[in-house]
């Protein structure tokens, strides 16, 4: 198994606990090495590595070759929500019902998606508390993927930093600001410490991860362990639910306790970003999801929102996003 992820972050326990738990439920039949941090594959290799079979487990991020993921970039349409569970349930449920959004993976990449893993709202982090949108005109944002369109709607200068680079960039002030990160990975990076001010801007998802397997390791697998394995999988996002509330409270603790804050935008603010972005980022989705011949992507879409507000409403009805717990703790 390969991961650009450290183990100690809340997708890193959730696949910890997803292995263990294989290697328990097989009686030690199947076993699996672990390499953290980047060490065997870097993040923008692990696809490749699944689907040559150099791994036969990997955490893939599609932002990393978006061009071969057009319809599984549908979560890039903002103002969908902020409900991880949610999210991540009707991904899940969209790969296991929808013929097509199925072969982007296995038909096209020869991989088998074990679980879909949702990310919490995107975050961005100041040196002051950030309240309205007005802000971010003329300033110097570190932003990546959609988040890119979304500050140049609003005046605001997108600067295309890696994440590893960020905290360097917020110290000398070659940005303002960084954007596009969730809360407990805020910490880990010690960007609290140089912009400490956290702000949910209501933007929503902005992508997605993905826990997978090569698909010819999948089909050499006997019926039983399949099973196994499904099972795992079923039980997969309620255990990543758990371990990012454990993550994002212990960030929380370090934001407020260094000085920092957690707040997220009004309705108004809200709104007023919604009205300048528009509907150009849905209007981009169908362009891809036409051009990798869906016949009719806005139903693809609508089935999706549609199975996003089921489990928001139903299974997921009780969560609440890290920051908007981190924002009540700061009052």
């Amino acid at each position: 198994m390969a991961s650009f992820l450290s183990p100690t972050t809340a997708q890193g326990q959730t696949i910890t606990w997803w292995v263990e738990e294989l290697e328990k439920r097989t009686d030690g039949k199947v076993t699996v090495e672990t390499f953290w941090d980047a060490s065997l594959l870097g993040a923008e290799e692990i696809r490749d590595g699944v689907r040559d079979g150099r791994v036969e487990l990997g955490n893939v991020s599609y932002a990393y070759t978006p061009s071969d993921f057009p319809l599984s970039s549908i979560v890039e349409v903002p103002f969908l929500g902020d409900n991880m569970g949610a999210q991540t349930s009707a991904l899940n449920e969209l790969y296991a019902t929808d013929e097509a959004f199925r072969a982007e993976w296995e038909d096209k990449q020869g991989i088998k998606v074990m679980s879909f893993v949702g990310v919490p709202p995107a975050l961005t982090g100041t040196k002051e508390p950030v309240t309205t949108v007005d802000w971010y005109t003329g300033k110097t944002v570190r932003a990546s993927g959609f988040f890119v369109k979304a500050l140049e709607a609003v005046g605001g200068n997108p600067a295309a930093i890696a994440v590893p680079e960020t905290y360097e960039a917020m110290r000398t002030g070659t940005v303002e600001a960084y954007g596009g990160l969730i809360l407990d990975v805020i910490t880990p990076l010690s960007l609290h410490e140089v912009g400490g001010h956290i702000h949910d801007p209501g933007l929503g998802h902005y992508a997605s991860s993905t826990w997978t397997m090569s698909l010819d390791t999948w089909n050499s697998l006997s019926p039983q362990v399949q099973g196994i394995i499904e099972e795992l999988n079923a039980e997969f996002p309620n255990q990543l639910l758990r371990n990012a509330e454990r993550t994002e409270d212990e960030a929380c603790t370090q934001i407020l306790d260094s000085g920092g804050s957690a707040s997220k935008f009004d309705e108004a603010e809200i709104q007023k970003w919604k009205a300048a972005i528009g509907d150009a980022p849905m209007k981009d989705w169908i362009a891809k999801a036409t051009a990798a011949g869906v016949a009719d992507p806005a139903a693809m879409y609508e089935r999706f929102s549609g199975l996003y507000t089921s489990a928001q409403s139903a299974e997921y009805a009780d969560y609440v996003p890290g920051i908007e717990r981190c924002a009540g703790r700061g009052r």
